[in-house]
């Protein structure tokens, strides 16, 4: 484990400033966190704020210090990003590629400003398995470019907002912003509210909700978000009449039934393919209100 972490810390020393900052701020997105990188132009001047919800909120600001091997933080640098009496943030953080001085050390100890130094981030990158996104800020003719998305490893039992069709980086962002980051999260929330807090559509959202639900095995979810019962099977692209006879005969007569119906169990019962059965079913769950 040493000589990687020596690897990596040497490869942390390659990046510049701005690039150093862009990398944490993807590290703590990796790890959960809505992050912003404001470059200390906010009021605490910090250069990269971090709010998580899940499962409480909490809102870091952090500094970062590209140093160089052999340069440190020192003592008063880590005292002027102390968080003051009545900050609204939870924690200020310092982040170096290098390391503190002793006087830095206690001086955190004593304002309760989190540290991290080079060798503390160096086992980070190597916790959340992010040294194939070091390489590539390292190859990057412009790092900025670089989706994080591609660099998070989702539990096998979290299914990632992604997953639902017609959600891209920017829409998830702006489900993260409240508060929504996993499509068991989206199944649970109201489509209306969730406008109200976004810029999003409720009826885009209403579409993701039911596809998320569909995905949860949530079908009364995805019956209450579904268009009005009457809805004909046949409106749905691809259903002519042989196909929908074979539907009713199956037990599914409108778009609704469609979308709940589990493709599987309906193919044994229809002669209809589950390829065509799961496209209609996502089709159903995706039509207009």
């Amino acid at each position: 484990m040493g000589g990687a972490i020596h690897d990596i810390r040497s490869k942390l020393y390659e990046l510049e400033w701005q690039e150093f900052e862009r990398f944490v701020a993807d590290l703590w997105t990796i790890d959960g966190w809505t992050t912003e990188v404001t470059g200390g132009n906010d009021e605490e001047g910090e250069d990269i704020r971090a709010t998580k919800s899940i499962p409480f909120e909490m809102e870091v600001l952090i500094q970062t210090k590209a140093y160089r091997e052999g340069n440190k933080v020192q003592k008063n640098q880590v005292e002027q990003y102390a968080p003051y009496r009545g900050a609204e943030f939870d924690h200020m953080v310092v982040v170096t590629s290098s390391s503190f001085t002793k006087p830095a050390i206690k001086r955190s100890q004593d304002n309760r400003t989190k540290i991290v130094d080079g060798e503390s981030l160096a086992e980070y990158i190597q916790y959340l398995d992010a040294e194939e996104l070091l390489d590539d800020y390292l190859k990057a003719d412009d790092a900025s470019q670089l989706n994080v998305s591609k660099y998070i490893v989702y539990d096998e039992h979290v299914r990632p907002l992604k997953d639902i069709r017609g959600i891209g980086q920017k829409k998830q962002t702006q489900l993260n912003d409240a508060g929504i980051y996993t499509v068991t999260e989206l199944a649970n929330r109201d489509p209306a509210q969730v406008a109200s807090e976004t810029q999003l559509t409720e009826n885009s959202l209403k579409k993701w909700v039911r596809e998320a639900a569909f995905q949860d095995g949530k079908y009364d979810i995805v019956k209450a978000h579904s268009p009005q019962e009457d809805i004909p099977v046949e409106v749905i692209d691809g259903i002519g009449e042989r196909y929908a006879e074979r539907l009713v005969d199956a037990g599914i007569h409108t778009v609704a039934d469609l979308s709940i119906a589990k493709p599987e169990e309906v193919a044994e019962r229809s002669d209809i393919s589950e390829n065509h059965l799961e496209t209609w079913g996502k089709l159903a769950r995706y039509h207009e209100s």
